[in-house]
């Protein structure tokens, strides 16, 4: 039986699943006469798999970037065995990441690179920059024009608020176009402050004077490259404005401010200010091709839906035993993209794709000093 085993003229694919998948999620192989010194590869529709891996009579292999739905191969030794077909949906959204390159500095020296979620590589630097503080502050990143907004924070005072300059990148070209400083307070600089939609980019800028620090809300024309829009907020009776999600059917912007736990929803027609006190802090708020409003809660390491009217909890759509850093929503495949980290002193996060057609979750890297994951979708 031994001898029959480790012969690889016997090896057979027994049976492999899921059948129905999507690029980065693992299929595992079931397999007779699986030699474990030999050289395996696996194909999907004619490309290779550059993560795969033994597990018993089992191999697992993960589904590469610009795979197909075809043939699954399993080569071994040079024996090729065409186990069947499988049906496979492409990621096609671009995905970037913050990377720590200095996590034990004060000045944490940041570059900002692209992310190749199929075979899960870390691309060159795009840019580097120094950030105070153990987080990014804003990134945002428009689909349509190809660029992306950052915000970094540069100083902070003692009177509550801290600097940061902003300026846009344009991925096309790989280069920086435009800078200009903005203000904000220190619990607004967080990656939710800047929002983008509808080709604008929107932020709220406070004066720079430590005795008048009233505050303006800005939007900024990605077409004209022009201030288009600046409101008073002081005059609108409130010196908030969550910018986290704008709601096209009623073209409004919702989000919770931190600190006070109130979700709030501003008309950009009218600039009227609506506010709800809530028992719960959601960050990272985004909306799903379903038009469902997902964000992770602040205390709890959970994806939450939210009710777009009010900011009530509606349902939990992930939960996990870490911190959720970071996520993504992918408007191509349907599936969540969520940085976790288990310490707060534990520079390293693990990134795993949450399918919620199936309910699975596929761990992508367990090994990544990144603070941030943002998609161009």
């Amino acid at each position: 039986m031994n001898e029959q085993v480790q012969n690889s003229s016997n090896f057979s694919v027994i049976d492999y699943n899921p059948k129905e998948t999507y690029t980065a999620e693992e299929v595992t192989i079931q397999t007779e006469g699986l030699d474990p010194t030999a050289t395996i590869e696996v194909h999907f529709s004619g490309v290779k798999s550059d993560k795969v891996s033994i597990n018993g009579n089992a191999i697992v292999a993960r589904v590469p970037r610009n795979s197909s739905s075809g043939d699954l191969t399993i080569t071994m030794n040079g024996n090729e065995n065409i186990a069947g077909t499988i049906s496979i949906t492409e990621e096609t959204d671009d995905f970037y990441i913050a990377y720590e390159d200095s996590p034990d500095e004060p000045f944490s020296l940041i570059s900002f690179r692209p992310y190749d979620i199929g075979n899960d590589m870390v691309g060159d630097p795009l840019f580097n920059m120094t950030q105070i503080g153990p987080f990014v502050s804003n990134i945002e990143v428009s689909k349509s024009k190809n660029l992306l907004y950052f915000a970094n924070s540069v100083d902070c005072g003692q009177t509550g608020g801290c600097f940061g300059e902003g300026y846009l990148y344009d991925l096309s070209n790989n280069e920086k176009i435009e800078t200009f400083p903005i203000f904000s307070d220190a619990v607004s600089f967080s990656r939710s402050i800047i929002s983008t939609f509808e080709d604008a980019f929107f932020w709220i800028s406070r004066n720079n004077d430590p005795i008048d620090m009233s505050r303006t809300f800005v939007k900024y024309n990605l077409d004209t490259g022009l201030v288009e829009q600046t409101i008073d907020l002081i005059a609108q009776g409130d010196p908030k404005m969550p910018l986290q999600v704008f709601l096209p059917e009623t073209n409004e912007i919702v989000g919770f401010w931190f600190g006070n736990n109130k979700y709030g929803r501003t008309s950009l027609d009218t600039f009227q200010y609506v506010e709800y006190t809530k028992d719960h802090y959601i960050k990272n708020l985004n909306i799903t091709s379903e038009g469902k409003l997902i964000g992770n809660s602040y205390l709890d390491s959970q994806l939450v839906e939210i009710d777009k009217i009010n900011g009530d909890v509606l349902d939990i759509i992930y939960a996990t035993g870490y911190t959720i850093q970071s996520w993504e929503y992918s408007s191509s495949t349907g599936r969540y993209f969520i940085l976790e980290k288990c310490c707060a002193n534990e520079p390293r996060s693990r990134l795993n794709i949450y399918n919620p057609t199936n309910g699975v979750t596929t761990l992508l890297s367990d090994n990544l000093e990144i603070l941030g994951i943002f998609s161009n979708n």
